[in-house]
């Protein structure tokens, strides 16, 4: 009986050594995943905060709202807004007036605006600019004497630190608290908490029309709507059309003229 040579084949040892590469990759990019987002929540914290960024890129995006006067006639000039205050100093009926006075009269100077006021008009945004917190007529005679003179409001503080500092700490405190800590960099226009409390309540009152809609506009945004807004507000009833566009050229413009 013979004895037969059998070959084995050969084995080598990493053939039966698992790779662990896989998986030390996977757990690279999950711990990545993990420190990326608790980075980012820090720094979304912080800004809830400070408004730091939103401060740095207002104030960039402002500073080319600008405008300039110059001699004759705007070939572009801006829509001024419908609202309770455009009308009452005359803004939106200017286009009418002028054009009825042409024949008889000439616009000696009329303002330009950059062309960065022009795209943020064309977007929806109300025009940015000091606004005025008294306007009348005044009609001087030939000496300078004034023959005629009206002002609305007939009374006004002529400058704001001439506000008794009880009223302004009184009115924030009623209204948006938060603007009495000493914060400078945040934006008057957001009030997150407010803010997220007012989606909560659309939400809850689409499925249970009975519960109560709370406002998440701030003080400095309620100005802006009562002054540009047609007829000074904007309306949350249901079934109306959506609020939302108003509200953010309000809350824009505010954000905007709080960095000038």
């Amino acid at each position: 009986m013979g004895v037969r040579n059998i070959s084995w084949p050969k084995v080598t040892v990493d053939a039966w050594i698992p790779s662990r590469q896989p998986a030390v990759k996977g757990k690279s990019r999950k711990l990545l995943v993990l420190l990326g987002s608790v980075a980012l929540l820090l720094l979304l914290c912080g800004e809830l905060r400070t408004g730091w960024a939103q401060s740095k890129l207002l104030a960039a995006v402002s500073a080319r709202l600008q405008y300039s006067v110059g001699a004759g006639p705007s070939p572009s000039p801006l829509a001024a807004p419908s609202g309770p205050y455009d009308q009452r100093l005359g803004y939106s009926r200017l286009p009418n007036m002028v054009a009825r006075l042409s024949d008889s009269f000439a616009v000696s100077a009329q303002a330009r605006n950059s062309s960065a006021a022009r795209e943020f008009s064309s977007l929806g945004g109300y025009p940015v600019y000091s606004e005025k917190s008294q306007a009348g007529l005044q009609i001087s005679g030939r000496s300078g004497q004034a023959l005629f003179s009206a002002r609305y409001p007939s009374e006004v503080y002529p400058a704001f630190d001439q506000i008794p500092p009880l009223v302004v700490k009184s009115l924030l405190y009623v209204e948006n608290r938060d603007l009495l800590d000493d914060a400078p960099l945040t934006n008057p226009a957001i009030e997150w908490q407010r803010l997220a409390k007012a989606v909560v309540d659309v939400s809850l009152n689409a499925v249970y029309p009975a519960h109560p809609i709370s406002g998440g506009s701030t003080l400095a945004t309620q100005l802006e709507k009562v002054r540009h807004s047609a007829s000074g507000r904007t309306s949350s009833r249901r079934g109306s059309r959506c609020p939302c566009p108003a509200r953010l050229r309000s809350s824009a413009r505010t954000s905007s003229s709080s960095r000038r």
